[in-house]
């Protein structure tokens, strides 16, 4: 161990043992130890620097030390004493007394905007709480109201040949559902009392024993209904009356709308998601951005209908009449389209891939940059088809038998 520290002291004090005397050594130290002692200040002189520079410049290991330490008091020197003296110089308790006065004056100018930020979210909360009074109100009054005929009046009510009672039920509920500050959800409570009470819809009736009653419409039309937003999931509506109804944005997951009219009406973006839609009315309704996943739209009519861009992967819509329907962007994939009528419909970007098409009436209708592979369009029926130039197959094969 001792022979290794004598070749490290060897190997750090050669180059000062290079081309230089004692003297000089002794000098170059005793400078060093000037300007440390310059820094921090002390009483001592020249004279004891030379002094302290022999002793160390006499011993090895105390030159090692020495020019080993050199390097932490520059740092301290020039980074560490400049940030105190600057500190010390900047009395900051001084400079915040200056400031003060500015800071008082922010706080004095914030006072009003902060006030009025309070008294708006104050505001706020007393509208939607005053808000949410008035649909309770309006709610409980409608409801009310219509208990008491239900109570007294109920046979006339549901006497198909009493018009004027039916047609004065059916306007106060349109006008409840127009209300401004009703929400989606108050909007979804009216309407499923409703259907409880078999005011909007008849359950639809399967096989060969039809009621004598079939046919009629409900005892309150839905027609034109503002259901924007409105929570109907899982909902009776079959056989109901939603004629041109504004469903923007509403709910129907699994909703029962079997039979339903929705002739025209406004369903952009919403969620219809395993919804039973077979044999309803849909032509001409307005359903870009909707989500139609896993729903059974068997035997519906959808002609002329805007369904760009909605998700109708997983559909069920065998013997569908969608002739001249808009499927632009639209999700088919793993839908049924068995026996469906898209004659003249656009397809254009559409997703078909693992879509069943047997018999499908493809005639007139838009392909081209459709996803769809040849074994799919095999099984449709083609007629004046555009078909993706990828492609290869008669775009008229079909016509003959139409």
């Amino acid at each position: 161990m001792v022979k290794i520290a004598q070749s490290l002291i060897h190997l750090v004090t050669s180059r000062l043992r290079v081309s230089i005397s004692r003297e000089d050594r002794i000098r170059a130290i005793a400078e060093k130890i000037y300007v440390n002692r310059e820094a921090v200040d002390t009483n001592e002189d020249a004279e004891t620097d030379w002094t302290k520079a022999e002793r160390i410049e006499k011993v090895p290991v105390y030159r090692l030390l020495f020019w080993m330490n050199q390097p932490l008091v520059t740092i301290e020197r020039h980074a560490v004493e400049p940030i105190a003296r600057w500190i010390d110089k900047a009395d900051l308790f001084r400079i915040i007394e200056r400031i003060s006065p500015a800071l008082e004056a922010l706080g004095v100018i914030a006072i009003p905007f902060v006030l009025f930020f309070a008294g708006q979210q104050y505001q706020n909360k007393l509208q939607e709480q005053e808000n949410e009074r008035l649909q309770q109100q309006a709610v409980k009054d409608y409801l009310s109201q219509l208990s008491t005929i239900l109570l007294e009046k109920e046979n006339e009510l549901r006497d198909p040949d009493n018009d004027r009672l039916r047609v004065l039920m059916t306007a106060t509920t349109l006008t409840l559902l127009r209300e401004p500050n009703l929400n989606g959800e108050r909007k979804g409570q009216v309407i499923k009392f409703l259907a409880e009470m078999d005011l909007v819809h008849r359950p639809p009736v399967y096989g060969p024993f039809k009621p004598d009653d079939e046919g009629k419409v409900p005892t309150l039309s839905l027609n034109g209904a503002n259901l924007e937003l409105a929570n109907l999931s899982f909902s009776q509506l079959s056989n109901a009356d939603l004629r041109v109804a504004n469903l923007y944005g509403a709910t129907l997951i699994g909703a029962h709308l079997e039979e339903a009219n929705m002739l025209g009406a406004y369903l952009v973006v919403a969620n219809l998601e395993g919804a039973h839609l077979n044999n309803s009315i849909l032509a001409g309704a307005k359903l870009s951005g909707a989500d139609l996943s896993s729903a059974d739209m068997t035997h519906a009519n959808l002609a002329s209908s805007d369904l760009s861009a909605t998700n109708l992967s997983g559909a069920d819509l065998k013997f569908a009449e969608l002739i001249d329907a808009d499927l632009i962007a639209a999700n088919l994939s793993v839908a049924s389209l068995d026996f469906a009528n898209l004659k003249r419909a656009n397809l254009v970007g559409a997703d078909l891939t693992a879509a069943s098409l047997k018999n499908t009436n493809l005639s007139g209708a838009n392909l081209i940059t459709t996803q769809v592979s040849k074994e799919i369009l095999d099984e449709a029926l083609l007629c004046q088809t555009l078909i993706p130039r990828e492609i290869d197959i008669d775009p008229n094969r079909d016509c003959e038998t139409q």
